[in-house]
C-alpha cells in the first residue's frame, strides 16, 4: 500500500512538471492545483509530425541542390558551346566542312556533336548547330544520360567576300561581264600584248586627256567600292622632253570624270613624281618622291571609298585617308595623258571590289 501512494506521488510530480513546461509557471507545480499533462497520444502525434517535418526539409534540400547543380552544368556546356561556335565563325568557311560529327569534348563530362549544312541556293552562307550532352562513360560528375541535351546553339556561318570585277584583257575586248567600257578619243586606245600579257594601250602623241569607262551595263552593288589597277608610263630612250606624263584610277564618277582620283604624274622637269589623290580636277592630297622618275615600270594605285572615308594607295602602300562627301555615287573611270609623242601609258589588271 505504501508502494502504491509513493507511485502515485511520482506520477502527479510527473504532471506537475509537463504542466510547468507548458505555462512557464512553477506556482501551480507549488501549489499541486493543477493535476493535467501531455497524454501518450499528444506524444507520439508530436514525434510522428516532427519526423514528417524533417523529412520534407531534408527532401526539399535535396531537390533544390540537384536543381542548382542542373542549372550549373547547363551553363558551363552553353560556354563551352558558345567557344566552339566562336571557333568555327573563326575559321576559314570553306574549313567549316558540312556533315554531322559528334566526338568527346576536353572536359570528359560531355559529349559534343556539330551538324553543319549549306543553305539551298546559297552557297556562301552556311547553318551551324552545336548540341552538348552528358558523357556517362568518362564523366566524373553523374550529369545525366547520354540523350540529354544539355546545350543547343545554332549560327549561321557566312562566306567574307565582296562582288568584284577584273579586267585583265585577255580577252582582247574592252568588256567585263555586265558593261562595256567606253573609251575616248576612239582609235586611241588599244588592247595590245605588252610585257607577255595583254594590256590597254593609250597612245595619242601629245597632251591631248585620254579618257576609258563603262558607258553602259554598270550594276553598282554598292557605293562603297574599291578601284585598284596596274599603270605602266612608257619612255622611249632618249626622250629628253621635260613634260609631264600621268595616269589615273577613279570611282563614283559620272561619265564628264567628275569624281574621286588616284593619279600618279612623272614630272622630269622637276625630277620628281607626285601620287595624288584627286576630286575631279583639284588636289585633296598629294604624296611627292623627289628624285624619282616612275617612268618603265609598273605600279599599282588604289582607290577606295568608303563612306565619306576616301583613301589612296601606292604600291600597296595606304597614303592617306581623308574625310570628302563631294561625290556619292558613280563608276570607274580612267585618265591618262601621255605628254609627248615618244611616251605611252599603259593600263592593266583593272579590279572593282564592291564592299
Amino acid at each position: 500500500m505504501k508502494n502504491l501512494i509513493n507511485n502515485y506521488k511520482k506520477l502527479n510530480d510527473i504532471q506537475r512538471l509537463i504542466r510547468v513546461m507548458k505555462t512557464g509557471s512553477g506556482k501551480e507545480f507549488e501549489s499541486g492545483k493543477l493535476n493535467c499533462g501531455f497524454s501518450y497520444v499528444e506524444v507520439l502525434l508530436s514525434v510522428i509530425l516532427l519526423a514528417l517535418l524533417a523529412g520534407g526539409i531534408a527532401t526539399a534540400f535535396y531537390v533544390a541542390s540537384s536543381g542548382m547543380k542542373s542549372i550549373e552544368v547547363k551553363q558551363l556546356a552553353y560556354t563551352y558551346a558558345q567557344r566552339e561556335m566562336e571557333r568555327l565563325i573563326n575559321r576559314n568557311f570553306d574549313e567549316v566542312t558540312v556533315g554531322t560529327n559528334r566526338t568527346e569534348y576536353i572536359d570528359d563530362n560531355f559529349e559534343y556533336s556539330i551538324n553543319t549544312t549549306l543553305v539551298d541556293n546559297q552557297p556562301n552562307l552556311k547553318n551551324v548547330r552545336i548540341l552538348f550532352f552528358p558523357n556517362p562513360i568518362k564523366g566524373t560528375d553523374n550529369i545525366g544520360e547520354s540523350s540529354d541535351i544539355l546545350s543547343d546553339l545554332f549560327n549561321n556561318i557566312v562566306k567574307v567576300g565582296f562582288p568584284e570585277y577584273l579586267e585583265t584583257f585577255n580577252d582582247g575586248n574592252y568588256y567585263i561581264p555586265t558593261f562595256a567600257w567606253s573609251n575616248s578619243p576612239r582609235g586611241q586606245w588599244n588592247i595590245v600584248s605588252f610585257g607577255g600579257s595583254p594590256a590597254s594601250r593609250y597612245n595619242h602623241p601629245s597632251t591631248a586627256l585620254g579618257t576609258s569607262y563603262p558607258s553602259s551595263g554598270w550594276v553598282s552593288h554598292s557605293n562603297n567600292y574599291t578601284v585598284e589597277g596596274k599603270v605602266y608610263l612608257h619612255r622611249a630612250p632618249g626622250d629628253t622632253s621635260t613634260r609631264t606624263s600621268y595616269a589615273a584610277i577613279g570611282g563614283r564618277c559620272d561619265r564628264f570624270g567628275r569624281g574621286y582620283f588616284v593619279r600618279i604624274d612623272v614630272e622630269p622637269a622637276r625630277n620628281r613624281t607626285r601620287v595624288r589623290l584627286m576630286s575631279t580636277t583639284t588636289t585633296i592630297h598629294t604624296t611627292t618622291y623627289s628624285g624619282v622618275l616612275y617612268f618603265n615600270q609598273w605600279v599599282t594605285l588604289r582607290l577606295e571609298m568608303i563612306g565619306n572615308n576616301i583613301s589612296y594607295y601606292f604600291n600597296g602602300r595606304r597614303l592617306r585617308t581623308v574625310p570628302h562627301s563631294t561625290h556619292t555615287s558613280g563608276f570607274p573611270f580612267l585618265r591618262a595623258v601621255t605628254g609627248h609623242a615618244n611616251r605611252l601609258v599603259y593600263f592593266d589588271d583593272i579590279k572593282i571590289e564592291f564592299r
